[in-house]
C-alpha cells in the first residue's frame, strides 16, 4: 500500500501567517502615522522660528533705519506682504531702499504643514489676525479661512499654526519678542 504524500500548509498554519502579517502591518501603520505627525510638528516649529526671527529682524530695521519708536508689533498687512514698507508703513523705500532688506523672511513666507488641502497656496502661507484671543490652541478656534496658514496676535506678537488639525498648533506657539 502506497502512502499518499501531500505537501503544503494546513489551514491553521496559513491563518497564523496571515494573522502575524496583519499585526505587523498594524504596528507599521501606527508608527507611520506618528512619524508624519512628528514631521509636521517639526516643520511647524521650524517655520514659526523663521517667522519669529523675521519679525524681530524687521522691527530692528524699523528702529535703526527708520527711527521707529513705537512698541507695537507689525501689522498682518506688513507680514503678509513680507515688506517693511507696505501698508501702514513704519519705514519708507527711501529709508530701506534694497528690496532684499525690506523683506523680513527671505523668499516667500513658509507654508503651514497643517493646512488642509482645501487651502490655496496663498492661504497656506498667509497670516491672519487674531488680536486679543488665545492662539495657543487651547481656547480659540482657527481664524478665517479655517485651517490655513498662520494665526498672529498683533497685541503680543504671538504666532502659531492656524489649524485645528493638531489641536490648533498647541505647544507650537512662538512669541516674536
Amino acid at each position: 500500500m502506497k502512502k499518499n504524500d501531500q505537501s503544503g500548509f494546513t489551514l491553521i498554519e496559513v491563518l497564523m501567517a496571515v494573522g502575524l502579517v496583519a499585526i505587523l502591518v498594524t504596528i507599521a501603520i501606527t508608527q507611520y502615522t506618528d512619524f508624519t505627525t512628528d514631521t509636521k510638528n517639526a516643520a511647524v516649529k521650524q517655520s514659526l522660528s523663521v517667522l519669529r526671527e523675521g519679525i524681530m529682524r524687521q522691527m530692528a530695521q524699523a528702529r535703526i533705519r527708520c527711527s521707529y519708536s513705537a512698541a507695537s508689533y507689525p501689522t498682518t498687512t506688513i507680514l503678509n506682504a513680507n515688506d517693511i514698507t507696505t501698508g501702514a508703513t513704519i519705514c519708507t523705500t527711501t529709508a530701506v531702499s534694497s528690496a532684499a532688506d525690506r523683506k523680513f523672511v527671505a523668499g516667500d513666507l513658509p507654508e503651514n504643514p497643517w493646512s488642509t488641502s482645501s487651502c490655496t497656496t496663498a492661504q497656506r502661507k498667509g497670516i491672519v489676525v487674531s488680536a486679543g484671543v488665545n492662539v495657543t490652541g487651547t481656547a480659540s478656534a482657527p481664524q478665517t479661512p479655517t485651517n490655513c496658514g498662520w494665526q498672529y496676535d498683533v497685541s503680543s506678537g504671538t504666532i502659531t499654526a492656524n489649524s485645528a488639525q493638531n489641536g490648533g498648533g498647541a505647544g507650537l506657539t512662538e512669541n516674536a519678542f
